[in-house]
Parts: C-alpha cells; sequence; structure tokens
C-alpha cells in the first residue's frame, strides 16, 4: 500500500464526516510527553513495539473507537508528527507493508504546522466528547456546505469565520443566526418540480460577495443533501465555468451525503449553455431521487394502464445566469420514460 501526502485540510475534513462515511484512525507519533500537552482531536499516540510486530498506543483515551490491532482495517488513516515526517517513519510503514486499511495518508508538515492553521482541533483531551463536528468545507476558508444542526452551532462557525448563512428552507425564518451574520433567506420545498433557478442569481452574488469582502459562507438546508448543495454546485459552475457534472463530483468529493434531486440535477444541466459551457453533462444521471419533501409515488400496482412517471422539462433562461429573465418549469406532453431537457 502506497502511502500519500496530505495537507491540513485533509485533516480538517476528518472532522466533517458525514453520517455513513468510513471513520478515520489519526495517529500521532510524537513522545507521549508532547502528545498530553496538546494533539490532534482524537489521535492515538502510538509506537511500534520493539520487535516490530505491534502497533503500541499509549495515549488512554476514552473515544468511541478502542484501540486494537485491528482498529485500522478497512478504515482511513492518517499518520502525523514532527516537521519533516516521511513514509519510511517505522509506524508509516508498517501500516503500508501490512495492507489492511482502507487509505494510508501522512501530515509531513508537523503537529505545530498544524496547530497554527486549525488551532480549534487540537486539545489535551483523550475523551470522546473533545471531537467535534464542522460542516463540509467545499472551498477552504470560504464556502462550506451542511444542514441545519451546522448552521445553529455557532460556536463552531466563529472557529471557521463563518460570517455568512444561506439557508435554502421551507421555513428559512426559523433560524435566526447572531446579529453580526449576514443571512439570506430562500423559501424552497425539496421537490424536483421546484423553480430552484430563479433563486440562482440571488445566490451566486451572496456567495461571491463574501468571496471578495473575505467573509466565509454557510449555505445550507435541512440535512444539506439537495437543495443547499444544488446551490453550491451552481456557484462552481458559475464561478470556474464548470459542468455540472464536474461540479457535482467535486462536491460529493467533499460531502458524501450529497443527493440532488432529479429536477434540480436537470436544472443544472440546462445551465450549462446559459453559461457557455461547451461540456454538456447528462440530465438522465441522477438516482431518481424526487426530494426529502416530495409525496411518496403513487402505488403502480392497480394502474390500467400501467402507471407512467409524468415527464418533466426544463425551461432555463439566462436569468440563473445573472440575467433578469423569465424562468419557467413547464411539463412535457405525452407519458412513457422520463426525460430531462
Amino acid at each position: 500500500m502506497d502511502a500519500k501526502s496530505a495537507d491540513a485540510d485533509f485533516i480538517f475534513r476528518i472532522f466533517t464526516a458525514c453520517q455513513h462515511d468510513i471513520l478515520t484512525i489519526v495517529i500521532d507519533t510524537r513522545p507521549h510527553k508532547e502528545f498530553k500537552q496538546c494533539h490532534i482531536a482524537g489521535a492515538f499516540c502510538v509506537r511500534l513495539s520493539s520487535n516490530g510486530q505491534v502497533l503500541a498506543d499509549y495515549s488512554a483515551s476514552s473515544y468511541n473507537i478502542k484501540w486494537s490491532q485491528d482498529c485500522w482495517w478497512g478504515r482511513n488513516v492518517l499518520v502525523y508528527g514532527d516537521s519533516g515526517l516521511k513514509r519510511d517513519h517505522p509506524v508509516i510503514r508498517f501500516l503500508a507493508t501490512q495492507g489492511k486499511c482502507r487509505s494510508l495518508h501522512y501530515y509531513k508538515d508537523g503537529f505545530e504546522a498544524f496547530q497554527r492553521r486549525y488551532p480549534f482541533l487540537c486539545t489535551a483531551s483523550v475523551k470522546a466528547i473533545s471531537i467535534k463536528k464542522y460542516p463540509s468545507q467545499i472551498l477552504p476558508g470560504q464556502l462550506y456546505l451542511g444542514d441545519w444542526e451546522n448552521a445553529c452551532d455557532t460556536e463552531r462557525l466563529a472557529e471557521l469565520g463563518v460570517r455568512r448563512i444561506l439557508t435554502i428552507h421551507n421555513h428559512p425564518e426559523n433560524l435566526r443566526p447572531p446579529p453580526h451574520i449576514t443571512h439570506l433567506r430562500q423559501q424552497l420545498p425539496d421537490v424536483e418540480g421546484a423553480d430552484i433557478s430563479a433563486l440562482f442569481a440571488q445566490a451566486f452574488d451572496f456567495m461571491e460577495e463574501g468571496r471578495e469582502r473575505g467573509q466565509a459562507v454557510l449555505v445550507h438546508c435541512g440535512a444539506g443533501v439537495s437543495r443547499s448543495a444544488t446551490l453550491v454546485v451552481m456557484y462552481l459552475m458559475r464561478r470556474n465555468a464548470w459542468s455540472a457534472a464536474r461540479a457535482r463530483e467535486f462536491v460529493t468529493q467533499r460531502r458524501s451525503a450529497v443527493a440532488i434531486n432529479d429536477g434540480f440535477w436537470a436544472t443544472l444541466c440546462a445551465l450549462e449553455g446559459s453559461l457557455g459551457i461547451a461540456e454538456r453533462s447528462d440530465p438522465t444521471a441522477t438516482s431518481n431521487f424526487r426530494g426529502l419533501d416530495a409525496p411518496p409515488p403513487p402505488d403502480s400496482s392497480n394502474q390500467q394502464p400501467p402507471f407512467q412517471q409524468p415527464q418533466l422539462q426544463v425551461q432555463l433562461s439566462r436569468d440563473a445566469a445573472g440575467e433578469r429573465v423569465a424562468v419557467r418549469m413547464v411539463p412535457a406532453a405525452g407519458g412513457g420514460k422520463r426525460q430531462r431537457g
């Protein structure tokens, strides 16, 4: 197994893991005295035994994950220590040779460099409570994607320097951030027929203004999977001239829970033309997700003839790309397999 170098932002993203993500084991190779003074939250203090057969933990931790000789099997592993750490370090070499972990990364810049970058992720505690949860980092120091709980956690937002929150929700007015937070409320249900494109221009301007002013932005909805993810994908498309597929992949790599509903995805694909993006994404490359607020589909077993899903076509003008032109969603005539335009 090959050990790969990681940066500080890679380590931060360990603390943004979604519910079903594979956990990461963090290993500190520094002397125990230094570990006790301060370390990355959730880290184990590990040494390779003198016979080279056992990885021993000296952290005396009470994390939810208990140290054992197979606790890293099938999991991601991040190793750090003093500045200049190399892949030939005994602990890294042991893990790479054994090949039991899912992935193996090491941070070569050293604990002190990480502490300067992310001081709020460093602690002397070895209790589970010391491990904090953060919104997904899309653009370091600039753009974060999360859920309602993330938006309510003012302490975490302050640590990240978030000064702007974009709430897209059925009831965005229910979120009441502190006075120093600039709050944009956008009301929209998570259903595939909702016209999210009408919100694109305002959302882009809000996020872009945050970038220009050096104010980090949190974009969130209820679960951080569909509505807010759509707005973040839209921002990356317009800011970087990326295709919908490329932007969605970029976001999903940083937040695995993303599941944009089929109608919103078709809208993003239609946006490519308005943005002058030559590369075109497949509007049918979806997971047949109708949205968290969508009613359950009709029972097709009693339909005569067999039940057919109504088609939905997207008519998208350049309003979503920044110009005020009418945008409307219309159902296509006829039945059959769902089409995306």
